[in-house]
């Protein structure tokens, strides 16, 4: 059977890839309900993992809802709460494993988790790159160095290490009583033992 909204757009009974407006009540009549909110997966929302019937007015987006208002929502929607839409797959029986991208290597895949994912492997690849490499200029050893993906001290690689270059001059390693690991100081004209930087203070 296929459900109309009130906004005119269908619903069919089977896994669509579509926006899906929510079911609109009739104003000031009743209520807005969100009893479906509180499940964390497509199974549980949908009830299809139990002996009894489907939860008839929970829906599963395959990304969270969008309310009218711009605010996100849960990705398991009341087809009774405030206007609302699903801009991906949107499921009401059947819960499917979509397509998830690699974001090191821009690829999409089929996810392993029913209920994520884009619909189809066109959508998800026109949303999928790769994450560029961003660096690092390690001062101890000036060296540009890749970082963890999302390290927010980090770079593109010209902006990061532009100037990654020891500094001239020379230099000892100074230890103490307080910093048994040694500070590295500038060498005065008499002092001995001095090398250039990284000789000096990396070790």
């Amino acid at each position: 059977a296929e459900y109309m909204g009130t906004n005119g757009v269908s619903k069919m009974a089977f896994a669509r890839v579509a926006f899906v407006l929510a079911c609109c009540l009739v104003a000031g009549a009743f209520a807005f309900i969100d009893e479906c909110s509180q499940f964390q997966t497509c199974d549980t929302c949908l009830n299809i993992t139990s002996n009894s019937e489907t939860r008839q007015n929970c829906g599963w987006c395959h990304v969270p809802i969008v309310y009218e208002d711009g605010t996100q929502g849960a990705q398991c929607a009341d087809i009774r709460d405030k206007p609302w839409k699903c801009p991906e797959m949107y499921e009401t029986y059947f819960c499917t494993a979509g397509y998830i991208c690699n974001f090191t290597t821009g690829q999409c895949y089929r996810s392993t988790t029913p209920g994520a994912g884009y619909g189809n492997i066109t959508d998800c690849q026109q949303h999928c790159f790769s994450t560029p490499d961003t660096y690092l200029c390690n001062t101890t050893t000036y060296k540009c160095e890749v970082c963890s993906f999302g390290d927010p001290r980090c770079a593109d690689k010209s902006t990061a290490c532009g100037n990654c270059e020891q500094p001239p001059g020379l230099f000892k390693c100074v230890k103490n009583s307080t910093n048994s690991s040694g500070e590295c100081t500038f060498c005065g004209p008499d002092d001995k033992n001095c090398s250039d930087f990284t000789s000096a203070c990396s070790s």
